[in-house]
């Protein structure tokens, strides 16, 4: 599911996901065992050397690093339905 984040809990390790087409909210709850990474082009994407390929980078972060208004895709090993919480997903990415 991806989304836009609306909130951040720190102290509850989880966050409000938005999606914007459905107007769905979920909270997503980090676990133990969720991958929690930033995915980081390694240059300027307006000026990428010729060289380059849009392959991004994968950063480790934590729940910390997360702000209102980025994008996220959470990934889950369980089916995600509307009105429930996103319990212990397997990963987090943070788009670039």
């Amino acid at each position: 599911i991806a989304g836009k984040v609306v909130s951040v809990d720190a102290a509850s390790n989880s966050f409000l996901l938005l999606q914007p087409k459905e107007e769905r909210q979920f909270t997503v709850k980090l676990g133990e065992s969720t991958t929690f990474v930033r995915l980081v082009f390694p240059f300027d994407t307006a000026n990428p050397p010729a060289e380059a390929t849009f392959t991004p980078e994968r950063k480790i972060i934590t729940i910390k690093n997360l702000k209102e208004n980025d994008q996220v895709f959470v990934r889950s090993s369980s089916s995600i339905k509307t009105g429930q919480d996103i319990v212990d997903p397997l990963e987090v990415q943070v788009l670039p």
